[in-house]
Order: structure tokens, then sequence, then C-alpha cells
């Protein structure tokens, strides 16, 4: 044998041991899919949670429907007292300054 031929023949042995070393520690096609299933089982249960329990967590729409129909009330309340506190002190700001006299005058003012 010669030189290059018994280095051909060490790398090919160096090949050989190291798929052979490799193939051990790799798992089988079986493992691989029973762990894939598992995973895929897992990761879908975990999903599957996390929806019920913000299904949970999220008011009804009955619930939604009565808190927004509240605050229109609220804020119609609010806004009919604003128009009312506006119209009072209207009403005061005429009754006080006698603008309304002004209005109802019949023959304009004079210019001085």
């Amino acid at each position: 044998m010669t030189l290059a031929g018994a280095a051909a023949g060490q790398v090919r042995t160096v090949l050989v041991d190291t798929a052979d070393w490799t193939q051990q520690r790799l798992p089988s096609a079986d493992q691989v899919r029973v762990t894939t299933a598992t995973a895929a089982t897992q990761a879908w249960d975990a999903a599957r949670k996390t929806a019920d329990w913000t299904q949970q967590q999220l008011p009804s729409a009955e619930q939604v429907r009565h808190t927004t129909a509240d605050a229109a009330n609220q804020a119609m309340g609010a806004a009919k007292k604003g128009l009312n506190w506006a119209k009072d002190l209207t009403i005061r700001v005429v009754d006080t300054t006698g603008v309304d006299k002004l209005l109802k005058r019949e023959d304009p003012p004079t210019k001085h």
C-alpha cells in the first residue's frame, strides 16, 4: 500500500466512525414523530387554555351594552345640565342688564 492509499484508508475510517457516532446520537424517526406530536399537542393545549382564559376575562356583550348605555346616559345628563346652566346664565344676564328691554323697544335708540 502506498502512503496515499494508507491516508485515504484512514480518512475513510474516520468518516465512517464519525457517521456511526453521529447516527447513534440522533433520535430515530419514531422518536422525532412522537416528540413532534407531543410538542404540537402541548402547543394546541396551551392555545386552547389561553383562549378559554381570555374569554372568561372579557365582559359579555350584554355587559358592554349596559356599560355603554350608562355612559351615554351620563353624557346626556351632563349635556342637559350644561345647557340648563347656559340658559339660566343667559336669562340672568338679560334680566340684570336690561338687554331684553332694548330688544323690545320699537323706536331705535337715539344717537348722541
